[in-house]
């Protein structure tokens, strides 16, 4: 869930491979395939426990060993259940609290002149500039020809070390996008980073250097927010699904006393 967060580490490369094979990118399909990566070795141990089951001659010593092993394996999802969501009601309080609001009275940021207020992370307004090169996010999904799209906005011709402003330009209709570049003046809620991982390997590509530090400016602290839900969803289905073998392996564990009628339960 970091990788997924940070978009760092093989998170990074299957998201960058998913965008170079087709063209767009699907977190959800990046977390599932991690996830079954995750899953296979454990696959492999149980088919290996299962083979081992059926050499075993005697029915006690069996049953007793099929017990203790279940027993080992429900105690781990449930100490990794404890931990991720743990860490899903830290998340949680981190994007209800501790992301920057909008509140108070815009700070205006001439483009050209950045330096003569000092950025800082909050409502605000963005002037002097103009949008420049467009680029859509596929990780939100869309309704009809609406897109969720971002977008360079920058002085043309001054030389920069690189794109230092983006803007959200949210879901728009792609038929809309010409009549946004007349735009000059944007107010919302910028925040230090802010870009979804997937667009810096796009805007690479496409010939853009980021700056660092670079600011995007969001429409209000619900979009912001919206970006960070799609991560906490993924970690809401990983204890979900540790929860769900915690309880089948219950189920197993009482199925197997039931069939053996075991005596004694294993220490573990």
């Amino acid at each position: 869930m970091f990788e997924a967060h940070s978009y760092s580490g093989f998170y990074a490369w299957v998201s960058e491979w998913q965008i170079s094979v087709f063209g767009s990118y699907a977190p959800f399909l990046s977390f599932l395939f991690l996830l079954a990566i995750g899953v296979l070795p454990v696959l492999l141990i149980l088919t290996l426990i299962r083979k081992s089951r059926r050499r075993q001659p005697d029915v006690v010593g069996a049953a007793n060993l099929r017990l203790e092993r279940a027993i080992k394996i429900r105690n781990a999802a449930r100490g990794v259940f404890a931990v991720a969501f743990g860490l899903l009601l830290v998340a949680l309080l981190f994007v209800t609290f501790a992301l920057p609001n909008d509140e108070g009275e815009p700070v205006t940021f001439t483009v050209s002149e950045n330096s003569s207020v000092p950025l800082r992370e909050g409502s605000a307004r963005l002037v002097g500039g103009e949008v420049g090169t467009m680029f859509t996010f596929g990780q939100s999904w869309w309704i009809g020809e609406h897109r969720k799209f971002f977008a360079v906005y920058q002085v043309p011709g001054l030389n920069r070390e690189g794109a230092s402003f983006f803007v959200d330009l949210g879901p728009v209709d792609v038929k809309q996008l010409p009549g946004l570049r007349q735009r000059t003046t944007w107010s919302g809620l910028l925040v230090k980073g802010g870009l979804p991982g997937t667009t810096r390997p796009m805007l690479r590509d496409a010939g853009i250097k980021v700056s660092d530090p670079y600011y995007t400016l969001y429409p209000d602290r619900r979009t912001l927010q919206a970006s960070y839900f799609v991560q906490l969803g993924q970690m809401a289905l990983l204890a979900l699904l540790l929860a769900l073998v915690s309880i089948f392996y219950n189920r197993h564990i009482a199925r197997i006393q039931r069939e053996f009628n075991t005596a004694a339960r294993p220490t573990v």
